[in-house]
């Protein structure tokens, strides 16, 4: 047979299924795989956060109360506060008392600072004055010091005396 007709028949033969042949796929091999997943890590990271930072900002508050503005005029200072100060001047005062025969006089052994004024400010001359706490005291200013501020006159203008005791 030549080759042409055996590829003829060849062809014929396979054209059509109606032979009623079933290809079936008769393979019975099935997947009998059972790996399991025998896998038993487990995390065994015993890492805890040892991040032992402490807040280290040592800034402290320098402002030490002081105010830094023009300083109080020596006129509203105590008589402490006045002392510390160079451009202040405590001003001092000699009492009026009464002597044991009745009379006024002025006690210099117990001349003491009751007011402040600025530094290089005087007064003229002799002056007496009280304060408003002790309205019954008397005390006369003299070497340039001066009443303070809110002090008024003696009450007597015996009490205004310069005769010691």
């Amino acid at each position: 047979m030549s080759i042409l007709l055996l590829s003829v028949l060849a062809c014929l033969g396979h054209g059509s299924d109606s032979d009623n042949e079933s290809d079936a796929d008769t393979d019975a091999d099935t997947d009998t795989d059972t790996d399991t997943d025998t896998d038993t890590d487990t995390d065994t990271d015993t890492d805890t956060d040892t991040d032992t930072d402490t807040d280290t900002d040592t800034d402290t508050d320098t402002d030490t109360g002081t105010d830094t503005g023009p300083p109080p005029p020596c006129d509203s200072l105590d008589v402490t506060s006045c002392a510390a100060r160079s451009d202040c001047r405590v001003q001092e005062a000699t009492p009026i008392i009464v002597d044991p025969k009745g009379n006024f006089c002025a006690d210099y052994d117990h001349t003491t600072g009751v007011g402040c004024a600025e530094a290089g400010s005087a007064c003229l001359g002799t002056n007496w004055g009280t304060s408003m706490a002790a309205p019954a005291d008397c005390w006369v200013f003299q070497s340039g010091a001066c009443p303070p501020f809110d002090w008024v006159g003696c009450k007597s203008s015996d009490q205004q005396t310069l005769t010691g005791c």
